[in-house]
Order: structure tokens, then C-alpha cells, then sequence
């Protein structure tokens, strides 16, 4: 059982062991295991330099299949205004082939950026 004392702090259960000091030093974490990056001694920022310092990019996956629908949404759009007669089998698989082709180069191009 804790008892408060004067000051409004409480103490330890009798016999237990005391708490650890929170001064006690942490580990790294590994690199891309996801955790925070390390923090600079007195600072409330990520050491300079680390990979937590850059913004995360967007995936290639998201914004591909974002262009697909907005296209989407605007040949639509067209087509109701101006009459246009499409064949929905060719357009939907030009439309896909163009978002695959999308993605392999995006892919590709990110898979660059990173090795550098």
C-alpha cells in the first residue's frame, strides 16, 4: 500500500526494490524496424541525419489508382456531355494497362531512389 507524503509524491510498497532511474539509457532501435529514430541529447527533434528527418513519400500503388479513378470520373463526365459512344471491354483494359504500366515504372523508380 502506497502512503502519500507532504509533498504529494507516494512511496513504494515496504520491501519492494526501488524503481529503476529514468536516466537509464535505451537502446537503438534497429534500422528499418519502424521504430522512432533516436533523439539528439536535449533536443525534442530526430538526430540530424537520420531516415526519420525526411517527409514520407506517397505510395506509387495509391496515387496511380488515385489518377485511375479521377480519369475515370472525367471520361465519364466527357462522354455524358458529349454523346461519345466508348466500348467499356477496350477502354476499361486500355485503362488498366496504362495503371499497370504506371505502377512497374513507379515501382521501379522508387526501388532507385531508394538503393541511392
Amino acid at each position: 500500500m502506497t502512503t502519500p507524503e507532504s509533498d504529494g509524491t507516494t512511496l513504494p510498497f515496504p520491501g519492494s526494490a526501488p524503481a529503476a532511474p529514468a536516466t537509464e539509457p535505451v537502446p537503438a532501435p534497429a534500422p528499418g524496424s519502424g521504430a522512432p529514430a533516436p533523439m539528439a541529447p536535449g533536443s525534442k527533434d530526430p538526430a540530424p541525419g537520420d531516415p526519420a528527418d525526411r517527409k514520407p513519400l506517397p505510395l506509387v500503388g495509391t496515387v496511380v489508382w488515385g489518377l485511375v479513378l479521377a480519369f475515370l470520373a472525367l471520361l465519364t463526365i466527357v462522354v455524358r456531355q458529349s454523346g461519345i459512344v466508348l466500348d467499356l471491354g477496350q477502354t476499361l483494359i486500355w485503362l488498366l494497362l496504362g495503371a499497370g504500366l504506371a505502377m512497374v515504372v513507379g515501382g521501379a523508380l522508387s526501388l532507385g531512389r531508394r538503393k541511392r
